[in-house]
């Protein structure tokens, strides 16, 4: 239920007000590389999830809604400051825009973060694979084929969803809360006995 909240809540940090026009647009026609055009200052307009920010896209305006390619801009932006440690003037260089709309960016993906963070939707998938090591360890004719079966999974969904074993070597970090409650079931325990279920 809290999951649902945040996630409708995070949700809305992508809305801009309807029939309310930015003070700055960025490419009319929302192709190629972004471009300001001056126009009146709106106090309090929320662009990108953030308050007073001065800029949009013409796409994002007439939806009502962040744009993918403002979505991309977003995270790449953040990208370049948090993690690639660049200035602010070096990421505006990078991408087209001003200095003062990186910030909003940056600001924006970084509130969109913290939000995620406080979702109780899933579990790191590092609990679940204690449990099922705890219960091979317990049952030595256990095999993680029965676990499997028992959850009416193949072995390598299986694997993939509670091991952490992605395809192409991705590594998988997270366990949802309803396939973890399952898993604990299955082995003969109480979901709330895992961690975060």
């Amino acid at each position: 239920m809290v999951g649902c909240a945040l996630h409708m809540f995070t949700r809305e940090l992508d809305r801009v007000p309807d029939g309310r026009p930015p003070s700055q647009i960025l490419r009319p026609d929302g192709h190629g590389p972004p471009r300001r055009v001056a126009g009146p200052a709106l106090p309090g307009l929320s662009v990108g999830g953030v308050p007073g920010a001065t800029g949009a896209c013409a796409r994002c305006v007439e939806t009502g809604r962040t744009c993918p390619s403002c979505v991309q801009r977003r995270r790449f932006a953040w990208s370049l400051v948090m993690e690639r440690k660049e200035s602010l003037q070096t990421a505006a260089s990078i991408l087209g825009l001003e200095q003062s709309r990186v910030q909003e960016l940056v600001a924006a993906e970084q509130d969109r973060r913290a939000l995620r963070s406080l979702r109780c939707d899933s579990i790191p998938v590092h609990r679940t694979q204690t449990v099922i090591v705890d219960a091979l360890a317990r049952d030595p004719d256990l095999r993680i084929a029965d676990i499997a079966r028992w959850l009416e999974m193949q072995q390598a969904d299986f694997e993939r969803t509670f091991l952490g074993k992605g395809r192409a070597g991705r590594v998988k970090r997270r366990v949802t809360v309803a396939n973890a409650s399952r898993l604990m079931i299955a082995l003969g325990s109480a979901p709330n006995e895992l961690e975060g279920c």
